[in-house]
């Protein structure tokens, strides 16, 4: 049976990276570590960062790197279907980015640390009974801070966007009644699409 899936395009991967940051790292000596990325678009970087014993940190210094970012993923109940019949499955989107990890300078390090601490909790950073200087230093030398520069992407989007307007519509229902945060995205990232 055919499977219809579309390419992504730069803004949908730059949508993917943005909102879906946590994602797996995966070395050409297939060191694989979990970790939030964060996205400079302007550059097309994201920046990393490691604990500095884990046995990836060997694989960093100008190495190829894939990372893999799992966006928004729900099952499909062909119930939610007009036509009949219809099989059960699974849509997603999903996106490979690959490059080159170079380590970061002390000064570069802070940086992006302030960065993704104001992404994801602003003002945390301000907060001196939570991150005192000296807890901040002494977490920076427990760390590996490092950028990848991406020189090529290929992403997945398998949305159900060819089936008839009827059947799409009974998705995105179904999808609005899910009680699962993914499935909510998925209905999101779908309505991103349709409105791009």
């Amino acid at each position: 049976m055919m499977q219809a899936k579309q390419t992504m395009t730069m803004a949908q991967a730059r949508h993917v990276m943005t909102h879906f940051p946590f994602a797996s790292m995966i070395s050409e000596s297939w060191q694989v570590s979990q970790l939030p990325f964060l996205l400079d678009e302007k550059e097309m970087v994201i920046y990393g960062h490691l604990a500095r014993n884990n046995p990836h940190c060997e694989a960093l210094a100008g190495q190829k790197q894939r990372v893999l970012f799992r966006g928004p993923h729900a099952y499909i109940s062909p119930t939610w279907y007009q036509r009949k019949p219809a099989v059960p499955t699974w849509n997603y989107v999903s996106l490979q980015v690959s490059g080159r990890t170079t380590e970061l300078s002390e000064s570069a390090a802070q940086t992006c640390m302030d960065k993704l601490l104001d992404k994801f909790e602003p003002g945390l950073r301000q907060d001196p009974e939570q991150l005192p200087s000296s807890f901040r230093q002494k977490l920076n030398q427990a760390i590996v801070h490092f950028r990848l520069d991406i020189e090529s992407f290929h992403g997945q989007i398998k949305l159900g966007l060819h089936r008839h307007e009827l059947d799409q519509q009974g998705v995105d229902l179904g999808l609005a009644c899910s009680s699962q945060p993914l499935a909510q995205a998925l209905r999101t990232f779908t309505q991103f699409m349709t409105n791009a």
